[in-house]
């Protein structure tokens, strides 16, 4: 679809250019860059402990999340495909970068979410997507609900793990 609409946008180019419709040109090639840079996100919900990051894994065919009985992850992590393999600390004030080699070393409470650039073959094939691990509900730690409070409503889609 995306395709589709990208190459319809050649013909009203033309004709925008044609008409000296400047304002017009403008606004098409920003909504071009939305539809371009568009991702769905796709966010692992459900109870902690119950295997959101274990199906995360598997889908990207690499042990990179913690797996673990106890609550193990504390802000949502964004992961999608790069060319370029780091990790960004997200807060209203700042971005930090991380090498994805310091990944235990990151102070969670520093940032609203994290964002996993990585160059898996198997997140190449879905170049469109970000798989989103968020914290487990009912994990009984009030900085979890308040980062799945802070983030849900950012998900394209949802899945549930139980």
């Amino acid at each position: 679809m995306r395709k589709e609409i990208l190459n319809a946008s050649e013909v009203y180019r033309e004709i925008l250019d044609k008409y000296e419709l400047k304002t017009l040109k403008e606004q098409l090639e920003v909504l071009l860059k939305n539809i371009d840079d568009f991702k769905l996100k796709i966010l692992f919900v459900g109870g902690f402990s119950a295997g959101k990051s274990a199906l995360i894994n598997a889908v990207l065919g690499c042990e990179l999340l913690e797996e673990n009985q106890m609550p193990e992850t504390a802000i949502a992590s964004e992961i999608f495909f790069d060319t370029e393999e780091y990790i960004e600390g997200i807060s209203e004030d700042k971005v930090d970068r991380y090498s994805v080699e310091e990944s235990d070393t990151i102070d969670n409470s520093k940032y609203d979410y994290l964002i996993w650039h990585l160059t898996s073959d198997n997140l190449a094939k879905m170049k469109d997507i970000v798989l989103v691990d968020m914290p487990g509900f009912n994990s009984g730690i009030s900085e979890h609900n308040k980062a799945i409070l802070r983030y849900a409503g950012k998900g394209n889609a949802y899945i549930l793990v139980i």
